[in-house]
Formats: C-alpha cells, sequence, structure tokens
C-alpha cells in the first residue's frame, strides 16, 4: 500500500497447499492514510484473476476505522466477535458500523467446549466419557 513493491514480490505460501498471504508488513503512523489512498482497491481488482478468495484481515472495528475503510474495497463482511471478551455493545456497535455493508454473518471464536451448545447436545446423549448411556 506504500507502492515499494508489486504484488507478486510480497505475496507469500502458507504451510497449507493453495493457501496464500500478505504478511502486514511494516507499522505506519497513519494506517487509514494508506487504506484510503486506493492502492487496496486496485490491488485487490488485480488478485482477483489469481485467486478465489481473497480474504482481508483487519483491526477491530470498533475502536477504529480501518475495518470500515477495508469494507469499502471488499465484496462482503465477516464479522469475529470472541466469546466471553467482546463486549456484547461492542459487537453490536460493529454491526450497526457494517449495516449498509454486505454483512456475510459473525463467527464465534474462543468459545470453550463447555459453552458449546454442540457439546451439551453430545453430553446430553453420550455423557461426559463419550460412552452412550443406556437410558431403560
Amino acid at each position: 500500500l506504500r507502492a515499494e513493491a508489486d504484488e507478486f514480490s510480497i505475496i507469500q505460501r502458507g504451510q497449507m497447499e493453495n493457501l496464500f498471504f500478505i504478511p502486514a508488513g511494516q507499522d505506519s503512523p497513519n494506517p487509514a492514510e494508506l487504506l484510503a489512498n486506493g492502492r487496496l482497491g486496485n490491488l485487490l481488482k488485480r488478485l482477483k484473476s489469481t485467486f478465489d478468495w481473497i480474504i482481508v484481515d483487519s483491526a477491530p472495528a470498533v475502536p477504529v476505522s480501518d475495518a470500515a475503510l477495508m469494507a469499502n474495497e471488499c465484496d462482503g463482511v465477516l464479522l469475529v466477535v470472541r466469546s466471553s471478551s467482546t463486549p456484547t455493545d461492542a459487537a453490536c456497535r460493529a454491526r450497526q458500523e457494517f449495516a449498509e455493508r454486505n454483512v456475510l454473518g459473525v463467527v464465534l471464536n474462543g468459545i470453550t467446549p463447555e459453552l458449546s451448545p454442540y457439546m451439551q447436545y453430545y453430553y446430553a446423549a453420550y455423557g461426559r466419557n463419550g460412552n452412550a448411556e443406556v437410558k431403560d
């Protein structure tokens, strides 16, 4: 985004097959300015012909404007909420922030097995030791 290199010189291969990424690079004194200069949109347009999916990670949506600026260049927004950490009002504000954008869904991460509704079903069906309970 600083125009110091072309995209193909900074794309790195991940550990999984067909996974590539561009690392964040050096800190910027004004990241919002970098995101608003139009280069992110140009980069994404050039990469669309090469990749099936392009996922852009951002800073938290509520305290800074970076996520909103990035969302302007993306086809959709996926909100990530950390269980037992993200305040409910912050999640609601983030959802309102992206009300005019294509919100694809919400990911709840960091949930413990004990809090998972699927684990509640599993425990009810199989017990905590994993063996099916026989009920008369």
